[in-house]
């Protein structure tokens, strides 16, 4: 079994990155043309006004 501090040092060997991300639902695109950028150890946050689309950004890309 892999110990807490094993988990951790593996979580930072990964990066996320994303280029030319989009999102089309069925009344038209939630968003497209997206490109960023999360080096490993990287806090990222995602913030914008209501009704945005923050959480359907990070619902797609998680895979939902």
């Amino acid at each position: 079994m892999e110990s807490p501090h094993d988990a951790a040092a593996d979580a930072e060997q990964f990066g996320l990155g994303a280029e030319d991300f989009g999102l089309k639902g069925p009344r038209g695109w939630v968003f497209r043309h997206v490109g960023f950028s999360a080096p490993p150890g990287s806090l990222v946050a995602i913030e914008g006004p209501s009704g945005s689309g923050r959480t359907c950004l990070l619902l797609a890309l998680t895979g939902r």
